[in-house]
């Protein structure tokens, strides 16, 4: 039997005999297949709270940048007026 592919690389897949040790599939039992269930819950959990979190601390940053760019837009329009009486002095 061949295990490896067309151009030389080695597949050993599950019944290849160049394999030291055969790969056994285990049951896990009804026990551990509950027990990937809620270890994989846990982690969907976990990562909603993570994903709400991110929103939150997005929606923080939007209300940060957008305060800022009002900020900014009122100081140029106080720049250009000085300009103006400025201008106007002169």
């Amino acid at each position: 039997m061949n295990c490896c592919d067309d151009y030389g690389n080695c597949t050993q897949g599950r019944d290849c005999p160049a394999r030291a040790k055969p790969i056994r599939r285990t049951d896990p039992g009804i026990e551990g297949v509950f027990t990937i269930a809620r270890n994989g819950i846990d982690r969907v959990i976990e990562l909603e709270r993570l994903l709400a979190g991110e929103r939150e601390l997005t929606q923080q940053l939007l209300r940060t940048i957008t305060a800022l760019r009002l900020t900014v837009t009122v100081n140029c329009d106080r720049v250009l007026q000085l300009i103006e009486k400025m201008e106007g002095k002169q």
